[in-house]
Protein backbone atom coordinates (compact mmCIF):
# COMPACT_ATOMS: atom_id res chain seq x y z
CA UNK A 1 0.00 0.00 0.00
CA UNK A 2 3.50 2.56 0.72
CA UNK A 3 4.64 1.97 -2.43
CA UNK A 4 1.55 2.35 -4.17
CA UNK A 5 1.30 5.62 -2.45
CA UNK A 6 4.84 6.90 -3.46
CA UNK A 7 4.47 5.70 -6.82
CA UNK A 8 1.02 7.73 -7.34
CA UNK A 9 3.07 10.83 -5.60
CA UNK A 10 6.00 10.50 -7.72
CA UNK A 11 3.59 9.79 -10.71
CA UNK A 12 2.47 13.50 -9.81
CA UNK A 13 5.60 15.13 -9.60
CA UNK A 14 6.21 13.96 -13.15
CA UNK A 15 3.00 15.34 -14.44
CA UNK A 16 3.68 18.74 -12.79
CA UNK A 17 7.09 18.55 -14.31
CA UNK A 18 6.21 18.36 -17.54
CA UNK A 19 3.32 21.31 -17.28
CA UNK A 20 5.91 23.24 -16.56
CA UNK A 21 8.29 22.58 -18.92
CA UNK A 22 5.35 22.94 -22.01
CA UNK A 23 4.96 26.29 -20.06
CA UNK A 24 8.37 26.83 -20.57
CA UNK A 25 8.80 26.55 -24.21
CA UNK A 26 5.59 28.08 -24.53
CA UNK A 27 7.15 31.48 -22.94
CA UNK A 28 10.37 31.00 -24.52
CA UNK A 29 8.59 30.89 -27.93
CA UNK A 30 6.48 33.91 -27.32
CA UNK A 31 9.48 35.90 -26.10
CA UNK A 32 11.24 34.93 -28.73
CA UNK A 33 8.50 36.54 -31.36
CA UNK A 34 8.67 39.70 -33.42
CA UNK A 35 8.72 42.74 -31.99
CA UNK A 36 5.24 44.92 -32.42
CA UNK A 37 6.66 47.79 -33.88
CA UNK A 38 4.89 51.26 -33.00
CA UNK A 39 3.63 54.15 -34.79
CA UNK A 40 5.09 57.63 -33.07
CA UNK A 41 3.57 60.65 -33.90
CA UNK A 42 4.50 63.94 -33.16
CA UNK A 43 1.11 66.51 -33.53
CA UNK A 44 1.30 69.93 -33.73
CA UNK A 45 -0.07 73.38 -34.45
CA UNK A 46 1.87 75.97 -36.87
CA UNK A 47 3.09 78.66 -34.40
CA UNK A 48 3.77 82.24 -35.32
CA UNK A 49 7.59 81.97 -35.83
CA UNK A 50 7.24 79.03 -38.53
CA UNK A 51 5.05 81.20 -40.96
CA UNK A 52 6.52 84.35 -43.01
CA UNK A 53 5.12 87.44 -41.08
CA UNK A 54 6.99 89.71 -38.82
CA UNK A 55 3.31 90.56 -37.65
CA UNK A 56 2.01 87.12 -37.20
CA UNK A 57 -0.74 86.81 -34.91
CA UNK A 58 -2.35 83.57 -33.22
CA UNK A 59 -5.29 82.70 -32.99
CA UNK A 60 -7.35 79.52 -32.41
CA UNK A 61 -6.47 77.10 -30.87
CA UNK A 62 -2.96 77.24 -30.28
CA UNK A 63 -1.71 73.20 -29.19
CA UNK A 64 -3.02 70.23 -28.46
CA UNK A 65 -3.43 68.92 -25.08
CA UNK A 66 -3.87 65.46 -23.66
CA UNK A 67 -7.15 64.04 -24.49
CA UNK A 68 -7.79 66.01 -27.41
CA UNK A 69 -8.89 63.74 -29.97
CA UNK A 70 -8.31 64.27 -34.23
CA UNK A 71 -9.13 62.04 -37.14
CA UNK A 72 -6.02 60.56 -38.18
CA UNK A 73 -6.13 58.65 -42.20
CA UNK A 74 -3.07 56.59 -43.06
CA UNK A 75 -3.46 55.80 -46.66
CA UNK A 76 -1.44 54.10 -49.87
CA UNK A 77 -0.59 54.81 -53.54
CA UNK A 78 -4.22 52.97 -54.45
CA UNK A 79 -5.83 55.96 -52.18
CA UNK A 80 -7.38 52.57 -50.01
CA UNK A 81 -6.63 53.87 -46.47
CA UNK A 82 -7.33 53.48 -42.51
CA UNK A 83 -9.06 55.87 -40.06
CA UNK A 84 -8.52 55.88 -36.76
CA UNK A 85 -9.44 58.41 -34.17
CA UNK A 86 -6.05 59.52 -32.61
CA UNK A 87 -6.30 61.10 -28.82
CA UNK A 88 -3.66 62.46 -27.82
CA UNK A 89 -1.65 60.84 -24.20
CA UNK A 90 -3.93 58.21 -25.08
CA UNK A 91 -3.74 56.20 -28.34
CA UNK A 92 -0.96 54.08 -29.48
CA UNK A 93 -0.62 52.81 -32.92
CA UNK A 94 0.95 49.96 -33.92
CA UNK A 95 2.01 48.80 -37.40
CA UNK A 96 0.12 45.86 -37.37
CA UNK A 97 -3.49 47.91 -37.27
CA UNK A 98 -2.54 49.96 -40.60
CA UNK A 99 -4.15 47.05 -42.96
CA UNK A 100 -3.23 49.20 -46.20
CA UNK A 101 0.68 49.03 -45.71
CA UNK A 102 2.60 46.84 -47.72
CA UNK A 103 6.12 45.95 -47.13
CA UNK A 104 8.99 48.39 -47.07
CA UNK A 105 7.04 50.51 -49.42
CA UNK A 106 5.47 54.50 -47.97
CA UNK A 107 1.84 55.41 -46.82
CA UNK A 108 0.44 58.77 -46.19
CA UNK A 109 -0.35 60.26 -43.05
CA UNK A 110 -2.87 63.19 -43.11
CA UNK A 111 -5.29 64.30 -40.43
CA UNK A 112 -7.59 66.92 -39.18
CA UNK A 113 -9.33 68.69 -35.81
CA UNK A 114 -11.63 68.26 -34.88
CA UNK A 115 -12.75 64.52 -35.49
CA UNK A 116 -14.91 64.05 -39.02
CA UNK A 117 -16.19 61.27 -40.48
CA UNK A 118 -15.31 60.34 -43.82
CA UNK A 119 -16.85 58.88 -47.00
CA UNK A 120 -14.13 58.18 -49.89
CA UNK A 121 -11.64 60.28 -47.99
CA UNK A 122 -13.91 63.46 -47.84
CA UNK A 123 -16.33 65.36 -45.58
CA UNK A 124 -17.94 68.92 -46.16
CA UNK A 125 -17.48 71.50 -43.04
CA UNK A 126 -19.84 73.48 -42.34
CA UNK A 127 -19.17 76.58 -39.64
CA UNK A 128 -22.70 77.51 -39.78
CA UNK A 129 -23.17 73.86 -37.36
CA UNK A 130 -19.49 73.27 -36.68
CA UNK A 131 -19.24 73.42 -32.39
CA UNK A 132 -15.47 73.83 -33.01
CA UNK A 133 -15.26 76.78 -36.24
CA UNK A 134 -11.45 76.39 -36.27
CA UNK A 135 -10.45 73.72 -38.46
CA UNK A 136 -6.66 72.55 -38.40
CA UNK A 137 -5.64 70.59 -41.32
CA UNK A 138 -2.65 68.51 -41.69
CA UNK A 139 -1.52 67.97 -45.42
CA UNK A 140 -0.55 64.36 -45.98
CA UNK A 141 3.51 63.44 -45.15
CA UNK A 142 5.41 60.05 -46.73
CA UNK A 143 6.42 57.36 -44.09
CA UNK A 144 8.02 54.65 -44.71
CA UNK A 145 6.53 51.11 -43.23
CA UNK A 146 7.29 49.92 -40.00
CA UNK A 147 9.61 53.05 -39.88
CA UNK A 148 9.22 54.01 -35.83
CA UNK A 149 11.00 57.09 -36.12
CA UNK A 150 8.31 59.74 -34.86
CA UNK A 151 6.06 61.19 -38.02
CA UNK A 152 5.82 64.56 -37.27
CA UNK A 153 2.02 66.16 -38.42
CA UNK A 154 1.93 70.17 -38.35
CA UNK A 155 -2.04 71.22 -38.77
CA UNK A 156 -2.57 74.98 -40.15
CA UNK A 157 -5.53 76.66 -39.55
CA UNK A 158 -8.18 75.94 -42.87
CA UNK A 159 -10.14 78.93 -42.19
CA UNK A 160 -9.49 82.86 -42.95
CA UNK A 161 -10.53 84.89 -40.17
CA UNK A 162 -11.79 88.22 -40.50
CA UNK A 163 -10.86 90.88 -37.53
CA UNK A 164 -12.95 94.10 -36.81
CA UNK A 165 -11.73 96.84 -34.37
CA UNK A 166 -14.10 99.72 -33.58
CA UNK A 167 -12.97 102.94 -32.08
CA UNK A 168 -15.42 105.37 -30.99
CA UNK A 169 -15.28 109.25 -30.86
CA UNK A 170 -16.07 110.84 -27.63
CA UNK A 171 -18.78 112.99 -29.60
CA UNK A 172 -20.83 109.40 -30.94
CA UNK A 173 -22.11 108.80 -27.53
CA UNK A 174 -21.73 105.04 -28.57
CA UNK A 175 -20.86 102.38 -25.92
CA UNK A 176 -17.84 99.85 -28.73
CA UNK A 177 -19.48 97.22 -26.17
CA UNK A 178 -23.00 97.22 -27.78
CA UNK A 179 -21.56 97.59 -31.26
CA UNK A 180 -23.22 94.77 -33.39
CA UNK A 181 -21.62 93.60 -36.38
CA UNK A 182 -23.01 90.70 -38.44
CA UNK A 183 -20.66 88.97 -41.39
CA UNK A 184 -22.37 86.71 -43.92
CA UNK A 185 -20.14 84.64 -45.88
CA UNK A 186 -19.71 81.44 -47.45
CA UNK A 187 -20.03 79.15 -44.87
CA UNK A 188 -19.19 75.41 -46.66
CA UNK A 189 -16.55 73.34 -48.15
CA UNK A 190 -14.90 70.12 -49.02
CA UNK A 191 -12.13 68.62 -47.92
CA UNK A 192 -9.86 66.10 -49.31
CA UNK A 193 -8.14 64.73 -46.57
CA UNK A 194 -5.97 62.24 -48.93
CA UNK A 195 -4.39 65.26 -50.60
CA UNK A 196 -5.20 68.17 -48.40
CA UNK A 197 -7.12 70.17 -50.50
CA UNK A 198 -10.17 72.26 -50.24
CA UNK A 199 -13.04 72.72 -52.39
CA UNK A 200 -14.71 75.93 -51.87
CA UNK A 201 -17.35 76.37 -54.89
CA UNK A 202 -20.20 75.99 -52.40
CA UNK A 203 -22.30 79.00 -52.53
CA UNK A 204 -23.94 78.33 -49.26
CA UNK A 205 -23.92 81.42 -47.03
CA UNK A 206 -24.58 81.69 -43.61
CA UNK A 207 -24.88 85.18 -41.12
CA UNK A 208 -23.12 85.41 -38.31
CA UNK A 209 -23.16 88.12 -35.23
CA UNK A 210 -20.62 89.30 -32.70
CA UNK A 211 -21.73 92.59 -30.18
CA UNK A 212 -18.65 94.36 -28.63
CA UNK A 213 -15.34 96.55 -29.37
CA UNK A 214 -13.52 93.81 -31.25
CA UNK A 215 -14.87 91.22 -33.06
CA UNK A 216 -13.88 88.42 -34.91
CA UNK A 217 -15.18 85.69 -37.58
CA UNK A 218 -13.62 82.30 -39.27
CA UNK A 219 -14.63 82.35 -42.65
CA UNK A 220 -14.44 79.55 -45.40
CA UNK A 221 -11.24 80.62 -47.94
CA UNK A 222 -13.52 82.75 -50.87
CA UNK A 223 -13.37 86.07 -52.80
CA UNK A 224 -13.16 89.06 -50.55
CA UNK A 225 -16.26 90.34 -52.47
CA UNK A 226 -18.65 87.58 -51.21
CA UNK A 227 -18.24 88.68 -47.66
CA UNK A 228 -20.35 91.49 -46.79
CA UNK A 229 -20.27 93.66 -43.15
CA UNK A 230 -23.66 94.78 -41.22
CA UNK A 231 -22.46 97.52 -38.73
CA UNK A 232 -25.03 99.03 -36.35
CA UNK A 233 -23.42 101.47 -33.58
CA UNK A 234 -26.56 103.44 -31.94
CA UNK A 235 -28.56 104.38 -34.33
CA UNK A 236 -25.93 104.09 -37.27
CA UNK A 237 -26.07 101.18 -39.48
CA UNK A 238 -23.69 100.69 -42.37
CA UNK A 239 -23.51 97.76 -44.74
CA UNK A 240 -20.42 97.05 -47.58
CA UNK A 241 -18.78 94.05 -48.96
CA UNK A 242 -15.14 93.95 -47.63
CA UNK A 243 -14.42 93.70 -51.26
CA UNK A 244 -15.03 97.10 -51.78
CA UNK A 245 -12.99 98.21 -49.26
CA UNK A 246 -10.11 97.69 -52.04
CA UNK A 247 -10.39 97.22 -55.68
CA UNK A 248 -8.45 93.84 -56.33
CA UNK A 249 -7.94 92.31 -52.70
CA UNK A 250 -8.82 89.42 -54.52
CA UNK A 251 -9.27 85.98 -52.50
CA UNK A 252 -9.48 85.77 -48.83
CA UNK A 253 -7.03 82.48 -47.77
CA UNK A 254 -6.80 80.09 -45.53
CA UNK A 255 -4.64 80.28 -42.63
CA UNK A 256 -4.51 84.51 -42.71
CA UNK A 257 -6.25 86.79 -41.36
CA UNK A 258 -7.82 90.28 -43.19
CA UNK A 259 -8.26 93.31 -39.79
CA UNK A 260 -10.61 96.49 -40.89
CA UNK A 261 -10.42 99.10 -38.52
CA UNK A 262 -13.27 101.04 -37.98
CA UNK A 263 -14.22 104.57 -36.11
CA UNK A 264 -17.11 105.42 -35.19
CA UNK A 265 -18.31 108.99 -35.10
CA UNK A 266 -21.40 111.29 -33.91
CA UNK A 267 -23.04 110.82 -37.88
CA UNK A 268 -20.84 108.29 -40.11
CA UNK A 269 -18.77 104.95 -39.39
CA UNK A 270 -15.30 105.31 -40.89
CA UNK A 271 -13.00 102.60 -42.27
CA UNK A 272 -9.80 103.81 -41.16
CA UNK A 273 -7.15 100.89 -42.17
CA UNK A 274 -7.30 97.32 -43.90
CA UNK A 275 -4.41 95.09 -42.88
CA UNK A 276 -3.93 91.09 -43.93
CA UNK A 277 -1.82 89.59 -41.55
CA UNK A 278 -1.62 86.93 -38.92
CA UNK A 279 -0.96 83.43 -39.86
CA UNK A 280 0.74 84.59 -43.05
CA UNK A 281 1.30 87.77 -44.44
CA UNK A 282 -0.56 89.31 -47.47
CA UNK A 283 -0.05 92.64 -47.78
CA UNK A 284 -1.92 95.57 -45.89
CA UNK A 285 -3.88 98.02 -47.24
CA UNK A 286 -3.77 102.14 -46.11
CA UNK A 287 -6.04 104.95 -46.48
CA UNK A 288 -9.56 106.19 -44.91
CA UNK A 289 -12.67 105.25 -46.58
CA UNK A 290 -16.06 106.88 -45.56
CA UNK A 291 -18.67 104.66 -46.06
Amino acid sequence: MKINIIMKGIYCLFVVAAVAALCGCSSSEESAGPVQKRILLNASIAKVEELESSEAVQSGKEHFTQGDTFTLVVANAERQYDLFDFTVGTTQLLWKEVTVAGEDVKVNFSACYPVQRLANGKFTFDLGTASEQDLLLAAPRAVTVDDETPVNLTFRHAMHRLNVVFTVDADARVDAETIRTVCTARSKCGVNLLDGSLDTTDPTTADFTRTGGEVSFLVVPQQASDVTLDVTAGDISKSFTVGSLKPGLGELKSGMQLRVEITVKEQTIEIGSITIEGWEDQGSIGGEIII
